[in-house]
């Protein structure tokens, strides 16, 4: 184990400010080598991994961690809204220092299923198109804030089908 100024001192030479204690806590947590360079180096991680020639899949759970770590939201609502997989998700949840039992309910808990589809959206009268992923996500975000608990009825009951049709189907 290198000492506290050794460590300093290579973070310098990469012009790095990094939280000793902070990282030796999410060593704790995980031994994921990817999530352990974010704590450490935040956006760096990427070009190093890219450098070292590290899998596609480590490079998109490092740029995955740096941004996640800077959004406030929740680890489920990465999980249903997102559709971010567990595994990457438990890794932001040791960046963030989540205590053993939270991050056991994230690893237990069941997503449930979002009510809402493209066929619902034409039911409305709403023309298909790239305006889709907008109301999707939008119905997503307001399901989440729900805490999962809104029907179809309900999300489908807050388009404003007059708003989409005048800005989407001219």
């Amino acid at each position: 184990m290198m000492h506290r100024d050794r460590v300093v001192e290579f973070c310098n030479l990469y012009q790095t400010i990094i939280d000793v204690h902070h990282c030796a806590d999410v060593h704790r947590i995980t031994k994921n080598p990817v999530t352990l360079m974010v704590a450490m180096y935040g956006y760096q991680a990427i070009s190093a991994l890219k450098s070292w020639k590290a899998s596609s899949d480590e490079i998109k759970l490092a740029a995955w961690l740096h941004e996640a770590t800077g959004m406030d939201k929740t680890p489920r609502w990465f999980i249903a809204v997102q559709n971010v997989k567990r595994e990457w998700v438990l890794e932001l949840t040791a960046i963030k220092l989540m205590d053993e039992f939270e991050r056991s309910i994230i690893a237990e808990w069941v997503s449930p299923e979002f009510p809402v589809n493209g066929f619902d959206l034409i039911k409305l009268g709403i023309k298909p198109g790239r305006q889709y992923s907008q109301i999707i996500d939008d119905l997503k975000n307001k399901w989440a804030d729900s805490t999962y608990t809104m029907n179809k009825e309900d999300l489908l009951a807050t388009v404003d089908k007059s708003l989409f049709s005048m800005i989407f189907n001219q």
